[in-house]
């Protein structure tokens, strides 16, 4: 199965079903909220979302888009993840990004992009990438590959 976002949310989604898994946030798709994470994906599942839309928080120290156990972001063209400190976050796996909207942090020193457990980030031409960080990849390896816009108030990657 799959699951399916398509309507405008001013509260925080939390998925945890495999039923919901992949995720696909059509165009017209909008979790925008002041406080907690917009869309957070818990583990154990390795979520495979497709964003089209805006997945946006602009709380201090909150991600607009978590993945609890690695798993694969597609950012279309006109999608955006925006967050008030982090932008995509992917923890206890290894992830991946292709990015060709926003991904952002609002924030001076989150990260538009964080893996904790490596990765692979891939900005298409078109694709902006920004932050306090723009990517940060953890303790394990990374790839970025740019044809887009990667910057960061600290450090592009």
């Amino acid at each position: 199965m799959a699951g399916t976002i398509s309507v405008s949310s001013t509260i925080a989604v939390t998925l945890s079903n495999s039923i919901d898994n992949p995720l696909t946030v059509t165009d017209t798709g909008t979790i925008d909220i002041t406080s907690g994470i917009a869309l957070n994906l818990l583990s154990p599942l390795v979520w495979t979302i497709d964003n089209s839309g805006l997945l946006q928080t602009s709380g201090a120290y909150v991600d607009a888009l978590k993945l609890g156990a690695g798993g694969s972001i597609g950012n279309e063209t006109g999608g955006r993840i925006v967050g008030g400190a982090y932008g995509a976050v992917i923890l206890g796996g290894a992830g991946s990004l292709t990015n060709a909207g926003l991904v952002q942090s609002q924030g001076t020193s989150g990260s538009a992009i964080t893996f904790s457990a490596g990765g692979v980030v891939t900005n298409i031409a078109g694709g902006t990438i920004s932050g306090g960080h723009g990517v940060e990849i953890g303790s394990h390896a990374g790839t970025v590959t740019n044809s887009g816009l990667v910057n960061g108030n600290s450090a592009a990657v």
